[in-house]
């Protein structure tokens, strides 16, 4: 729990403290002088690579169970998983955070057996605090960098809804924010790389959040391509309620290469996307108490 609010609060105290110091510090230049001394250290400073340390550490072992955290699938998807050439793994949703999708990189790693990096947008290896997501060997979501490591034999997961769908899904909706968003499915074409469809349920339910109804916050967070929302969980803090996340694995859906596609190409993959999602939750939804819900794919 501390780590995980230092690492998530990291984001709100950098926010919020020239607030503060603009209200209430008599030395106000002196303070934020050393305000932005601090955030340049911790925004700029080398990251170490603990891919190899981390994914098999007890930190890993302890989130897993703090979210009572499991991998399902059903069927032949995990041999297919297994045997398939490199492969994008098509996550969602974002929520606040991506837990089911940021615990998939160990956990792939050490029992799905298969070399694996997640992708994160750009602008988190400059926030202080989260940008320590990159010790577990995260690499940034462009294309190239995803191709680059496609290319070494590692597969690779992506958050389908970004940014986006952070002001989507929330608490008392499951919605994901998908329908207009085809870029995947044009990178998964131009490389030739199947998809594997990734749900993580119960992800929605790990923080309270807020932002504006005007849609404000929303415009800003997707032209700056940072998060920018009140979020909370545990005694009112950057903590996470301690709730279960499962992530729902498919099979590998394998992908014609086609290094200029045509607008219908990239629709007939991006509408198996869509419904490799939803048939996915509403296959596994009653097992895991959550018959109620109804995915909405916006």
């Amino acid at each position: 729990m501390v780590i995980m609010g230092i690492w998530l609060g990291g984001p709100l105290v950098t926010f919020f403290t020239p607030i503060v110091l603009i209200l209430f510090s008599h030395n106000l230049m002196t303070h934020l002088g050393y305000y932005l001394a601090a955030v340049l250290v911790l925004a700029l400073h080398p990251l170490p690579n603990l891919e190899d340390y981390l994914n098999k550490s007890d930190f890993s072992m302890w989130l897993y169970k703090y979210f009572s955290y499991r991998i399902i699938w059903s069927g032949d998807a995990y041999d297919k998983a297994q045997a398939s050439p490199p492969w994008v793994g098509a996550a969602g949703p974002h929520s606040v955070m991506p837990f089911g999708s940021v615990l998939s990189i160990p956990g792939i790693n050490t029992f799905v057996f298969r070399k694996f990096r997640g992708g994160t947008a750009s602008i988190l290896a400059r926030i202080p605090m989260l940008r320590y997501l990159y010790c577990w060997g995260t690499i940034d979501v462009a294309g190239k960098s995803l191709s680059a490591s496609l290319n070494k034999g590692y597969c690779v997961g992506v958050v389908c809804d970004g940014i986006a769908g952070i002001f989507k899904c929330t608490r008392q909706n499951e919605a994901f924010y998908l329908k207009s968003r085809k870029s995947l499915a044009k990178f998964c074409i131009r490389n030739g790389c199947p998809f594997v469809p990734a749900y993580s349920v119960g992800n929605s339910q790990c923080f309270n959040s807020w932002f504006d109804s005007f849609g404000v916050l929303e415009w800003l967070s997707r032209k700056t391509q940072a998060s920018l929302f009140l979020y909370w969980g545990r005694l009112m803090l950057p903590i996470p309620f301690r709730t279960n996340v499962t992530l729902l694995f498919g099979s590998p859906i394998p992908v014609e290469k086609n290094t200029n596609p045509t607008d219908e190409e990239v629709d007939k993959v991006h509408a198996q996307m869509l419904g490799a999602f939803k048939t996915l939750f509403d296959t596994h939804k009653d097992a895991l108490g959550w018959s109620h819900k109804e995915l909405q794919i916006i």
